[in-house]
């Protein structure tokens, strides 16, 4: 069986993030509707802690031709040559467990899935005539969500912040203000990141988050705060990697 693989760079020439906007509109529903599973478990094969970590998520849709295995590393030895992260994503047949493609990606395909679902979410909840966004942070994500705001949203500002102080308590205590706390999954959420961390301390209750598959048309007040702290989803690996393939192969 000969299994195609497809690099970054070819990736990168064929594959947008504004491809994979509706697509994942649809899987964040199907993942609140409980048609979705999702796993994540951590390496850490360098010497040092600090020095390195893999992540190796897979997920899968009910219904869905394909489900992905992916292994997404990050090593302080890249960052300081200047090298990307490797890493890649691999497709399985739904219906028989074997490989048809592997995405050799250096995490491309990560970057603009959470993209587009930072556009999906932006676009939801976000008023029509918005025409100011803050970034918070100058790492990859900020210049893609930048891209993502800037494409469903008019900009004409855009603010960018470098982060100093302890991210965590800073978070905390803005969650504390918002009105609405959007996220991929509760229970994702729960065991990761900041909104883990608010949960731990008792800053939020897990009744004040919303799924983004759950909220559907949202009626949102003049000056209301909207927070959205996405984990990252394996069904966002499952909608990329089909959304890849099938450009793919038409190529």
């Amino acid at each position: 069986m000969t299994i195609p693989i497809y690099s970054a760079a070819e990736l990168r020439r064929a594959v947008r993030f504004t491809d994979l906007i509706e697509p994942l509109c649809v899987a964040f529903g199907e993942f609140s509707q409980g048609r979705a599973q999702q796993v994540m478990s951590a390496l850490w094969p360098a010497r040092r802690r600090e020095d390195g970590n893999v992540l190796i998520k897979a997920g899968c849709i009910t219904g869905h031709g394909i489900f992905v295995v992916k292994a997404a590393p990050w090593f302080k030895s890249n960052l300081v040559a200047g090298r990307p992260q490797g890493g890649m994503v691999t497709a399985f047949d739904a219906s028989t467990g074997y490989p048809v493609a592997i995405f050799a990606d250096e995490h491309y395909l990560s970057d603009i899935r959470t993209a587009a679902a930072g556009a999906l979410v932006a676009d939801l909840l976000v008023p029509p005539g918005a025409t100011t966004a803050g970034v918070l942070g100058t790492g990859t994500q900020a210049y893609w969500q930048a891209r993502a705001l800037a494409h469903v949203r008019p900009l004409r500002r855009l603010q960018i912040w470098g982060r100093h102080r302890d991210r965590a308590a800073d978070l905390a205590e803005r969650l504390g203000h918002a009105d609405l706390i959007a996220v991929d999954s509760r229970t994702a959420a729960a065991g990761n990141g900041s909104v883990g961390r608010a949960l731990q301390t008792g800053a939020l209750a897990e009744t004040d988050l919303t799924e983004v598959g759950e909220i559907g048309a949202y009626q949102r007040e003049a000056g209301a705060i909207t927070i959205a702290c996405l984990v990252g989803l394996g069904i966002q690996d499952v909608v990329a990697a089909e959304t890849a393939l099938a450009i793919m192969q038409q190529a």
